[in-house]
């Protein structure tokens, strides 16, 4: 079995995967624009998420990935409209969707990159799965503009063509990778089959980890995220506060 995978390069989680599925020889291409250009003359030990990935399976778009951060960088600047998160996400998709060949059997891509991606695997004959790492688009948009225009926010999380996209590829996919039991239940909340859903957490490299022994009676509590509104981190800050 050849899997080819599509991930935008936001995080880890396509990188890894990449990695665990090169090494048992089921990689077939992995597709990410952000990939870092230089990757082939960095020793693995220097690059732990990629360490055993063989680079010459990797299709990298450093143009795309170029433009995507020029974009961010200068949205303030510019204004940026709600409906470019669109645009640099169909980039990417119609990017992939050109590029992919015969010679694997699943495509495996990031949910918001992929409905044209997903439309060109199928003529191609593979099984098609999208990894949607947050809720069903629709449920997070309320709920994240709900918490946003309580803080007096009036940006909104996503644009209606955004939202319709995602709508599209969870009905063309032949299956949807969620992350935890509560995406499970945001998707069968808003009438996807549960049989289309598998229930995939992210995984771990335990070998870089390891647990010591608590040497005072300090109470410490560890916050590993963005400090964004729509992580709740006012809540967190409120919990500390109260307690």
């Amino acid at each position: 079995m050849k899997i080819t995978l599509s991930y935008s390069g936001g995080t880890s989680r396509g990188r890894q995967l990449a990695c665990g599925l090169d090494k048992r020889g089921m990689l077939q291409e992995f597709y990410t624009p952000a990939y870092h250009p230089l990757a082939d003359f960095i020793p693995h030990k220097l690059r732990p998420h990629s360490a055993g990935l063989d680079l010459h399976k990797v299709r990298a778009n450093p143009p795309i990935k170029y433009f995507r951060g020029l974009m961010s960088l200068t949205r303030k600047l510019r204004g940026a409209k709600l409906t470019e998160r669109y645009y640099i996400t169909n980039l990417i998709d119609r990017w992939v969707s050109s590029n992919l060949c015969v010679g694997a059997d699943i495509l495996l891509a990031e949910s918001q990159i992929a409905l044209n991606s997903i439309r060109r695997a199928k003529q191609l004959g593979m099984i098609t799965i999208l990894d949607r790492t947050n809720s069903h688009i629709v449920y997070q948009s309320q709920v994240v503009d709900e918490e946003l225009q309580a803080m007096g926010v009036s940006w909104k999380t996503n644009s209606q063509r955004v939202i319709d996209k995602g709508l599209k590829e969870y009905q063309e996919a032949d299956y949807i990778f969620t992350l935890s039991s509560y995406v499970t239940r945001t998707f069968v909340a808003k009438g996807v089959p549960i049989q289309k859903i598998r229930q995939v957490p992210s995984g771990i490299d335990l070998s870089r980890f390891k647990p010591v022994i608590k040497e005072d009676n300090i109470f410490r509590v560890i916050y590993c995220g963005a400090l964004q509104g729509k992580k709740g981190t006012h809540y967190l800050l409120r919990a500390f506060a109260e307690l």
